[in-house]
C-alpha cells in the first residue's frame, strides 16, 4: 500500500493544501475566509492607513480611501488606546492664525491631492457632536474611489486607534467662534515655538456645520471646549450682558451675576479689540436698551431693582470718566 493509502483523508487534504499554497494556490475554503475578511474591510466607507513618513522626525503619513461609489466627507478620529480625538481639534486656532488652513464655508467639494504630500492640508469644519457641544476638525471630502494623504508630526510610535467617521452637512451660517487660550499654551509647550491663535477671540466666521454619523466623545470637548454662538460676536456679547443684568435684578449682590457681567465686558473688549472706545459705546447702548425695555415691560417689583442697578452703573461710569 502506498503512503497515500496510509493517510487519513484529513491528512491528505492538509498535504494538498500545503502543495497548493507552495504553488501559489489557495484552498477554496481559505479563499472564502480571506475574501470575507477583505469584504469586512471594504465595507468601511472610508479606510485609513498610517505609516512612517520620517520616523527620525516623528512624522507619519495618513491615507484615507473612499471605498464607495459616491462623494463622502469624513473626520479622522485618532490617538492611542482609549485616548482619541478628531484630527485637527487640538491646535486649529494656530492653523487659522498662520493661514495653514481655512474654514469650510459651503457644501463640501472633493479635495485635490498634490503630488507633494507636504502640500496636502484639508480645510477645517465645525462638527456638532451633541445638541450643545461642538468640535473642530480637518474635513476630508473624497470623490468615489479616491484617496488622500497628509502628514502629521509629533509621534514616537505609530497610532493604534484611528477611524474615519462619516459626517453629514447640515448648514452654512454666520457663527461667533472662540477658543481656550490654553490650547495655544499647550502647543508652545510641545513644540517650543512662540505660536499665537487668531485674534480677536472670539471672532466672526462664515462656516459649514456637520454632524457625525455616530456619537463622538473626546477630551477636547471637555477640557478645551470651543465656544460657538450662531450669531455675530457682538450679538453674543449682548446676550451675555442681558443674562448678567437679569441676574442682578434678581439678586444685586450675587457673585454669579457679577461674574457674568465680567464675562460680558470681556466679550465686548475682545470683539472690539482694536477700538476700546467703540466697545464701551456698544456695551452702554445695549445696556440702556435692555434697561429701557425692562422698565416698560418688566414686573412692578422689578422696576425698583432696575432703577437701583441703573443708578449704580451711572455712578460707576461717571467715576470712570473722572479718572
Amino acid at each position: 500500500m502506498g503512503c497515500a493509502q496510509n493517510m487519513s483523508q484529513t491528512q491528505q487534504n492538509i498535504i494538498s493544501d500545503i502543495r497548493r499554497i507552495r504553488h501559489g494556490e489557495l484552498h477554496p475554503k481559505l479563499q472564502k475566509v480571506i475574501k470575507e475578511k477583505l469584504s469586512i474591510q471594504e465595507t468601511e466607507p472610508v479606510t485609513v492607513t498610517v505609516n512612517w513618513w520620517d520616523q527620525s522626525q516623528g512624522i507619519v503619513e495618513w491615507t484615507l480611501k473612499n471605498n464607495t461609489d459616491k462623494l463622502i466627507s469624513v473626520v479622522l478620529l485618532r490617538g492611542w488606546q482609549d485616548f482619541s480625538y478628531i484630527f485637527g481639534d487640538a491646535f486649529w486656532p494656530i492653523y487659522l492664525q498662520y493661514e495653514l488652513t481655512t474654514w469650510v464655508s459651503d457644501k463640501p467639494t472633493p479635495l485635490i491631492a498634490h503630488s507633494d504630500v507636504t502640500e496636502n492640508i484639508p480645510p477645517i469644519a465645525l462638527i456638532k457632536v451633541s445638541e450643545n457641544q461642538y468640535a473642530v476638525g480637518f474635513l476630508f471630502t473624497l470623490d468615489a474611489g479616491e484617496s488622500y494623504s497628509m502628514l502629521e508630526g509629533g509621534f514616537s510610535m505609530l497610532p493604534t486607534v484611528y477611524k474615519a467617521i462619516p459626517v453629514e452637512y447640515l448648514e452654512t451660517g454666520d457663527y461667533c467662534i472662540g477658543y481656550n487660550p490654553a490650547m495655544v499654551i499647550a502647543y508652545d509647550s510641545e513644540t517650543g515655538l512662540p505660536a499665537m491663535g487668531y485674534f480677536p477671540n472670539p471672532a466672526d466666521f462664515k462656516v459649514a456645520v456637520f454632524k457625525p454619523s455616530q456619537q463622538i466623545t473626546q477630551p477636547n470637548v471637555i477640557y478645551f471646549p470651543v465656544t460657538v454662538s450662531k450669531s455675530k460676536c457682538v450679538e453674543a456679547c449682548s446676550i451675555l450682558l442681558e443674562n448678567a443684568l437679569k441676574s442682578m435684578i434678581e439678586n444685586p449682590t450675587s457673585a454669579t451675576a457679577w461674574t457674568q457681567l465680567g464675562q460680558a465686558i470681556q466679550c465686548y473688549a475682545q470683539v472690539f479689540a482694536s477700538n476700546t472706545e467703540e466697545a464701551g459705546k456698544r456695551m452702554l447702548d445695549d445696556m440702556t436698551r435692555f434697561f429701557d425695555k425692562l422698565a416698560t415691560e418688566g414686573k412692578t417689583e422689578d422696576k425698583d431693582a432696575i432703577s437701583r442697578i441703573r443708578e449704580l452703573f451711572d455712578k460707576l461710569l461717571k467715576k470712570e470718566k473722572e479718572t
